[in-house]
């Protein structure tokens, strides 16, 4: 996870129409890739889940790079599907952590079975249309979701992002100079976004080098009795932040060549 890379298309990407279906891929032909680490772009998933119009493929694109291999065209279609998913699952997440529960009566109802005691409720609904979601809805056993509404939306969230990682996934037992590990290694950019996802919301910590001084630090610190680093830190301390602002506004001071 941590040295996963992925390649851009120095050429460019366009979008071309093909028999009424709308592309994305490379502009051809690609003669230079650049090579970057998507672990150094904290909250990439984010950034794909606000794609909305072909624009927005084209721009992520051009950034990042294709979803699934650097070389072929994809369906624009397909791409505002995905993060049409990851926003549902964004959304069930922040509802579950923030303990929203005007949201969470809103997206899950109840459904009593029929034959039964009035009042007995046998099934839960998941629709998080209501909300900017609705790509998949979920019928669940009272049982399955452990008897409550909040059960059900998790069990919602875990079946949204273990499909997607299953799809883009593989899990490695390795063994190199020390004991075995096994190793989690995304098969391509969408499966690097879903892992980002999922470690955010299981709250495993992530390693991030300081852009001011190159040392490591921990992004999350859940449940160690400190505070918890923001997602978007891109410096180890409050000195490192103070340091890199007074070279740039060094740096801007500078004249410039005529």
């Amino acid at each position: 996870m941590r040295n996963f890379q992925w390649s851009v298309a120095a050429s460019g990407y366009k979008l071309e129409e093909v028999e009424g279906i709308l592309f994305l891929g490379p502009s051809v032909p690609v003669s230079q890739w650049r090579e970057y680490q998507p672990g150094q772009k904290p909250g990439l998933y984010r950034d794909f889940s606000r794609i909305q119009t072909p624009e927005d493929c084209l721009n992520f694109a051009s950034r990042y790079g294709m979803l699934r291999d650097p070389l072929f065209a994809e369906q624009v279609s397909r791409w505002q599907g995905e993060a049409k998913v990851i926003r549902e699952a964004l959304t069930a997440y922040r509802i579950l952590e923030r303990g929203d529960f005007e949201a969470l009566e809103e997206v899950v109802t109840e459904r009593p079975a029929p034959r039964t005691q009035p009042g007995a409720v046998d099934w839960y609904i998941v629709d998080l249309e209501s909300v900017g979601g609705g790509v998949l809805h979920s019928t669940l056993d009272t049982k399955v979701a452990e008897g409550t509404k909040e059960g059900a939306l998790w069990f919602h969230l875990r079946r949204l992002v273990n499909d997607s990682l299953k799809d883009n996934v593989q899990v490695q037992l390795q063994k190199l100079d020390g004991p075995p590990e096994l190793v989690t290694r995304p098969t391509n950019l969408l499966g690097f976004m879903w892992l980002q996802l999922a470690q955010e919301i299981t709250g495993i910590r992530q390693r991030r080098i300081c852009r001011q001084c190159g040392k490591g630090f921990w992004l999350y610190e859940r449940g160690e009795g400190r505070p918890r680093t923001r997602r978007d830190a891109i410096y180890c301390s409050g000195r490192c932040k103070v340091a890199a602002y007074r070279k740039r506004k060094a740096e801007s001071s500078l004249p410039m060549d005529r």
